[in-house]
């Protein structure tokens, strides 16, 4: 039986803040840094410029806003 959209939505703004993520790969850049891709151990989406590749490293991330329709948390990370 699938999840009411109501608590499908919920999930992701209630996991917010500082998590784990899996970085996996780059999928672009911009004059900022790269766009790095990842999941969080609880599979949500991830995405993060950062000035370098985080390919294959697990690295703390802030997570911000959640986009319902692209199912991607915007995050921010603090390392160098």
């Amino acid at each position: 039986m699938p999840l009411p959209k109501v608590v499908k939505n919920a999930m992701p703004h209630a996991l917010l803040g500082q998590q784990v993520v899996l970085w996996e790969n780059v999928m672009g850049s911009t004059p900022d840094g790269f766009i790095n891709v990842g999941y969080t151990d609880t599979y949500l989406r991830v995405k993060a410029i950062h000035p370098r590749p985080l390919t294959n490293h697990l690295i703390p991330a802030q997570l911000g806003h959640y986009d319902d329709a692209t199912q991607v948390i915007e995050g921010a990370v603090s390392v160098g």
